[in-house]
């Protein structure tokens, strides 16, 4: 009996296995890449956004010049001290930037897909002033980075999926 047993086991387990679909970030990239190309990113208009635009282009390694999308973003930052444990103050700081985009066609006008990411960082364990002051300057300069990563990230979903 437990040799039919292992029998089905194994018919179930590679049934299972047989039905999962992996896709390599070769495969995604080539399959997805016509589409990335035709997005214009637009110009930027504080440094965060030239930031943002540079990590991202770097990002969707676009090739040619023919731009069928528009690519409209907003990004916003917000800081708040942090922590405050059993009376004892701490010179933390909570940064949280937020992005909104929404991809739209030219031609049509149409909305290809549009939302909103946010990511938040905690820094400024220095006590100098200064030092803590840069502190939130690059940690907004690494959320934006993280944020045209994960924009990046949902382009190339959305039209693997479309």
């Amino acid at each position: 009996m437990s040799f039919f047993k292992s029998i089905i086991i194994n018919i179930i387990a590679f049934s299972t296995l047989a039905a999962c679909q992996t896709l390599s970030p070769l495969e995604i990239s080539m399959r997805t890449q016509s589409e990335i190309d035709r997005i214009d990113i637009g110009d930027a208009n504080t440094r965060f956004e030239q930031i943002f635009l540079r990590a991202l282009s770097d990002n969707l390694n676009q090739t040619t010049r023919l731009r069928d999308y528009d690519l409209t973003i907003s990004l916003s930052q917000s800081n708040s001290s942090t922590l405050a444990v059993k009376g004892k103050s701490s010179n933390l700081a909570k940064t949280e930037m937020s992005l909104r985009y929404t991809l739209q066609d030219k031609m049509t006008s149409e909305v290809i897909t549009q939302g909103s990411i946010s990511a938040t960082a905690t820094s400024g364990t220095v006590s100098a002033y200064y030092a803590q002051d840069k502190s939130k300057q690059f940690a907004a300069e690494r959320l934006t980075i993280q944020l045209a990563d994960r924009l990046a990230l949902r382009l190339r979903r959305h039209f693997l999926d479309s």
